[in-house]
C-alpha cells in the first residue's frame, strides 16, 4: 500500500462517525451501491467510481434438495476424517476449508469469508473458492480486501454480499440497548436470555438479509445460512475451537500459522451464540450435530456424534 493510501485510510478512520466506525479498514476508493430494492437486494462493486463487480441477491442462492449438510471449518481434528466419503453431499466450506478440495477431491456448494485479513493473509485459497464456481458469501470487510488485492476476482458471477447484524455497510451502528429493544421487535431473530449478551454478535437471524450474528466464528454464520435454505440436519466438522499451542488450522504448517482468537471470544461471543441455537433446536425442525470428538463446545450444547453415524443418518 503507498504512503499515500496510507494516508487516506488514517484520515477515513478519523472522519467516520461513531456509529461507523466498523468501516473503518475499507479502502477510501472501495464502494458498495444497492442495486436493488426492497427486502433482497444486491450490489454494484465499485473502485476509484467504476465497476468492477456485483453481487447476487440472497434470493437467488440455490436451495438443493437435500435436507443434511455438512459444514466444514478448518480445526486440526479434520485430519482425522476422512472427507472423501462426503462425496457427492452438500457442503459449506469457511475460510480455509476449500484446501481440502485440493487434497481430498472434495466439492463445496457454498463458500463464507467474513474477515478481511483472511482474503489479506490467505488469498491464493480465496481464489480458489471463487475459481470453483460454488457461492460464494463475503462480509463487505472481505469484498472490500478482495477489491484492493485482485480486483479480477470481483467479475465472478457468484459471489453474494452476507449483512453481519448490527456491522452493516454504510449503516449506522445500534447501542446495545437499542439493539436489543429492535431485535426483540423482529419475529425472525432469537437473542440470548441473559442481556449482557445482545449486543448485536450472540444471537440466531432465521433471515439472513436481516444479518447474521457472527458470534465471533464464521462456523456460526454459515449456520444462519443453512437455515436460511431450508437445511433441516446441518453437521459440522472441523469445529474444534481450540486456540492451544499445536492447534493449527489443518492446512497451517511452521511460519504459515495465522494467530487465532478463540481464547479471546469463546466465552463472550460462540458459546452463549451455541446456546441460543440449543434453545432453538429444541422448539423447531432444525437437527446440529457436531462432528468434532475435539471439539471445545459442551456435547450438551451441541451433540457430539462420529461421521459415521452421521453418514448413517442419510
Amino acid at each position: 500500500m503507498s504512503r499515500l493510501d496510507q494516508i487516506r485510510k488514517w484520515y477515513l478512520r478519523k472522519t467516520l462517525p461513531k456509529s461507523l466506525r466498523h468501516m473503518n479498514r475499507l479502502h477510501p476508493d472501495f464502494r458498495l451501491e444497492p442495486a436493488g430494492k426492497g427486502d433482497d437486494p444486491h450490489y454494484g462493486i465499485y473502485w476509484k467510481g467504476r465497476p468492477v463487480g456485483q453481487t447476487n441477491p440472497l434470493s437467488a442462492l440455490q436451495k438443493p434438495p437435500s435436507r443434511q449438510c455438512f459444514i466444514i471449518a478448518t480445526g486440526p481434528s479434520l485430519a482425522k476424517i476422512d472427507t472423501g466419503k462426503l462425496a457427492g453431499l452438500c457442503c459449506f466450506g469457511v475460510n480455509g476449508a476449500i484446501a481440502l478440495a485440493n487434497d481430498r477431491g472434495l466439492e463445496f456448494q457454498y463458500h463464507l469469508v467474513s474477515d478481511g485479513s483472511f482474503v489479506k493473509d490467505r488469498l491464493q485459497l480465496v481464489r480458489l473458492m471463487i475459481e470453483s464456481d460454488a457461492a460464494c458469501l463475503f462480509s463487505f470487510a472481505a469484498l472490500g480486501m478482495l477489491c484492493e488485492l485482485d480486483r479480477g476476482l470481483l467479475a465472478s458471477p457468484n459471489l453474494y454480499l452476507l449483512p453481519e447484524m448490527n456491522y452493516r455497510y454504510q449503516v449506522p451502528q445500534l447501542s446495545p440497548e437499542a439493539f436489543r429493544r429492535w431485535a426483540l421487535r423482529q419475529h425472525g431473530i432469537s437473542l440470548h436470555p441473559d442481556p449482557q449478551y445482545n449486543s448485536g454478535r450472540v444471537g440466531f437471524s432465521r433471515d439472513i438479509n436481516a444479518g447474521v450474528f457472527t458470534a465471533q466464528t464464521v462456523v456460526f454464520e454459515a449456520l444462519q445460512v443453512a437455515y436460511y435454505l431450508n437445511f433441516s440436519q446441518v453437521f459440522l466438522l472441523g469445529m474444534d475451537l481450540n486456540a492451544a499451542p499445536g492447534q493449527a488450522r489443518f492446512y497451517e504448517r511452521g511460519n504459515n500459522v495465522v494467530k487465532s482468537r478463540l481464547d479471546r471470544d469463546y466465552a463472550p461471543y460462540i458459546l452463549p451464540a451455541f446456546e441460543v441455537v440449543r434453545d432453538l433446536v429444541v422448539a423447531e425442525n432444525f437437527e446440529i450435530y457436531n462432528l468434532s470428538s475435539d471439539s471445545r463446545l459442551p456435547d450438551s450444547v451441541i451433540p457430539k456424534i462420529t461421521l459415521q453415524q452421521a453418514l448413517g443418518m442419510i
